[in-house]
């Protein structure tokens, strides 16, 4: 398979071990010494690579990787743009096939098992209250209005926890863990709110405390990481925020 975009080959073997992989190979499959370069062989006459074919039928094929030829027939497919390693991957449009690995499956399984086991914990530990449901929702990026049913808000917290695919980089039942683990929620939850109460207001350069015109960070991140910071100073800034928008 020739890569148009590198002008090379899809190699199906370890990049920075080919030479040795290669000539394993090859004793393997009692071939001649070369026989499984990529590069090096007379395209006018039979060769290894001109003749190794791949037929997949419609029912799928199975692949014994305890035997050479398994082997490396796997090594080929997993670098084949067209093949995809996992579900996930499968759903790019460029996929044609898929590889399905019974082991890695099963992995697959235990962990989603053990990381919904997770969720539920925090979940109930999320819906104890309406507070603890908006403040959730914030720290997922959502915008929750204060007037909505506990049910309602319940309902927006369960549409991420279900979402056990990745989508943009995290599947939100991941997300939804992470900001229940979060050391820094609290302080988090207090930047939000002294941005929703205007004691930390925003320009052109930046985050900066209203009142007094001092700047705190170019985004919301460097604001929080602001606040954590256990310098005295620090602390009474905040606690006089704090008093503020309480």
């Amino acid at each position: 398979m020739f890569n148009a975009n590198t002008r090379s080959y899809y190699s199906p073997f370890t990049e920075g071990k080919e030479n040795e992989e290669q000539e394993a190979f090859e004793h393997l499959l009692r071939q001649e010494e070369g026989t499984l370069n990529l590069y090096n062989y007379d395209t006018l006459k039979p060769n290894f690579w001109g003749d190794f074919n791949i037929r997949i039928p419609k029912e799928g094929l199975r692949l014994d990787l305890g035997t050479p030829n398994g082997a490396l027939t796997y090594r080929i497919l997993s670098v084949d743009p067209k093949v995809a390693m996992d579900n996930e991957s499968s759903k790019h449009p460029a996929k044609v096939f898929r590889i399905f690995d019974e082991e890695k499956e099963k992995q697959t399984v235990s962990t989603l098992a053990k990381k919904k086991s997770k969720a539920y914990k925090y979940i109930a530990e999320a819906t104890k209250t309406k507070k603890s449901l908006i403040e959730t929702l914030r720290l997922l990026d959502k915008k929750p209005d204060p007037k909505s049913t506990k049910d309602w808000l319940e309902g927006e917290l369960y549409k991420i926890t279900d979402q056990v695919e990745t989508i943009k980089g995290v599947a939100g039942i991941d997300r939804f863990i992470q900001v229940m683990e979060d050391s820094a929620r609290d302080t988090k939850l207090f930047v939000l709110d002294a941005i929703d109460q205007h004691e930390i207001i925003r320009d052109a350069n930046g985050y900066k405390i209203a009142d007094v015109n001092k700047f705190l960070g170019r985004d919301y991140k460097e604001v929080v990481q602001y606040f954590l910071n256990k310098d005295p100073k620090v602390q009474e800034e905040k606690l006089i925020i704090q008093d503020r928008i309480k």
